[in-house]
């Protein structure tokens, strides 16, 4: 019988190399413009400055493309233009790690 689950595959689609530059790439983003950040569960809200916001777009666009697992949305706010991430129940077990990728060691949670 042939199922019809159309869910996306929970995996990373990028090559090792192409992740390491990634996640520099998420590195030098947050070091010079993540304010701070909320984690609840299966969602992370990340906070950047506003000036940011074209940068965090773009973290959002290329997220989307690699990890298609991820819900990604955003909200403009007076203060910040947050991120949000929505990682499905069936990431019990690495949530934590998969967030982490998306946070500077050290940062500030809010």
């Amino acid at each position: 019988m042939q199922s019809n689950d159309k869910s996306p595959q929970i995996a990373c689609t990028l090559g090792a190399a192409e992740h390491a530059g990634r996640m520099e790439w998420i590195a030098d983003l947050n070091a010079t413009a993540l304010k701070s950040y909320r984690r609840d569960g299966h969602r992370i809200r990340l906070s950047y400055r506003p000036v940011a916001a074209a940068q965090a777009r773009e973290l959002v666009r290329r997220e989307r493309q690699c990890c298609p697992f991820l819900h990604f949305s955003t909200e403009q706010e007076a203060d910040a233009f947050a991120v949000i991430i929505d990682a499905p129940g069936e990431l019990d077990s690495v949530v934590d790690d998969v967030f982490a990728s998306y946070v500077r060691p050290g940062g500030q949670a809010s």
